[in-house]
């Protein structure tokens, strides 16, 4: 498959993202809505949303809906591998001593492994939109 077909995979209908309405929890990217190949550290998952300062004051976040009642936290959205790394550094230094690197792909977490023979195979074209990256 070409990047391009991989990207015009992603399905542009508006995935459930009403899970995330409370007015005090922490502010966040649902990573069901982003386009692309993209590196993130999960921060740590919670029955329900939650406020910023019960997850370090970390920012910027991600949620992801997960068995339709859990959410995932995760935090930057990368291009590469070692700004994910220098991400996941930092985010021990705050105190999620357990935080590690994913990736998603089109809304859907995916293997690092996968990721990077996406990478491999099929160069930068597949990453998500340098706007939507966090530097």
């Amino acid at each position: 498959a070409e990047a391009r077909e991989v990207l015009e995979a992603f399905d542009r209908t508006p995935k459930r993202s009403d899970y995330y309405t409370d007015p005090s929890a922490a502010p966040a990217r649902q990573v069901e809505a982003v386009r692309g190949l993209f590196f993130t550290v999960q921060v740590g998952v919670y029955s329900k949303p939650v406020a910023l300062d019960r997850i370090f004051n970390i920012s910027p976040l991600n949620t992801e809906l997960i068995d339709g009642e859990r959410i995932r936290y995760t935090t930057g959205i990368y291009r590469s591998l070692d700004e994910a790394r220098v991400r996941r550094a930092t985010t021990i230094e705050k105190g999620v001593t357990d935080a590690f690197i994913t990736a998603y792909l089109n809304g859907e977490r995916i293997p690092v492994s996968k990721a990077r023979e996406l990478i491999d195979r099929l160069g930068s074209a597949v990453l998500v939109d340098p706007a939507m990256a966090n530097p």
